[in-house]
């Protein structure tokens, strides 16, 4: 025996889906697709070079070695080897800014690892990344 209700939902799914590949099908014919994706590379190219300029502004003691890093969402930040990331880390949180140390990116038994800071751009607004820039180095500073 056939539940009706399931029928349905099972029937009202598969509409649903054809309707999502049918759309999709329509956004990539029509360019809609390759125009965002190149809206979104443009934006993320900006603001690597916004937050370039940053490092060049503040950087100014070389505390920080910086990958020329030219597309992309992510740009490591090597910081000396005598920072406590974690309590970089933490500061930078509580001033509202999010970074992730570079632990995270070694397996747990490789031992040559560089320290480095991971900075993320993706939701960074373009206003926001020389503050940004700028609290980093304060606080690498401050924990040498």
């Amino acid at each position: 025996m056939i539940d009706g209700s399931s029928l349905s939902t099972d029937t009202s799914r598969q509409l649903t889906l054809s309707l999502a590949i049918i759309a999709l099908d329509i956004y990539i014919k029509n360019g809609m697709y390759e125009r965002h994706r190149e809206k979104i590379y443009r934006q993320y190219e900006s603001r690597i070079e916004i937050l370039h300029d940053a490092v060049r502004k503040y950087n100014d003691a070389e505390l920080l070695e910086v990958a020329d890093v030219r597309s992309g969402v992510f740009i490591p930040f090597k910081v000396p080897r005598t920072v406590k990331l974690e309590r970089v880390v933490d500061r930078l949180r509580e001033r509202g800014i999010l970074v992730a140390s570079g632990k995270l990116f070694y397996l747990s038994d490789y031992l040559r690892r560089e320290k480095f800071l991971r900075i993320g751009i993706s939701r960074a607004r373009p206003e926001q990344i020389h503050e940004g820039v700028s609290a980093v180095i304060e606080e690498v500073r401050r924990d040498q």
